[in-house]
């Protein structure tokens, strides 16, 4: 995310955004790095800081999800499969 322009993006975001129009956007404050990099235009992180922070919350995440999806195979009896569409997103990114 941080190498396809996630920093970027943010930083115009921030720069230009108001109080009263982050406030409309607050659901943009749950997605992983957003808060984290708005600390950090502010002065209060370091960007190292960032970037380790957004690798942790995105193994958190992970592991969160890998524990609801492990629930409803074991408590729920869901058949869960897994599925590998990294050629099919490949080739869509390719073509883009």
């Amino acid at each position: 995310m941080v190498g396809a322009g996630m920093v970027e993006e943010l930083r115009e975001y921030f720069s230009a955004a108001t109080a009263a129009e982050r406030a409309a956007h607050a659901v943009l404050g749950k997605a992983i790095g957003v808060v984290e990099l708005g600390n950090h235009f502010a002065g209060r992180t370091s960007f190292r800081t960032v970037i380790d922070d957004i690798k942790a919350n995105t193994r958190d995440l992970a592991a969160a999800q890998v524990s609801k999806i492990r629930r409803m195979a074991d408590d729920w009896g869901w058949p869960i499969r897994c599925l590998d569409a990294s050629a099919t997103v490949r080739a869509r990114l390719d073509t883009a």
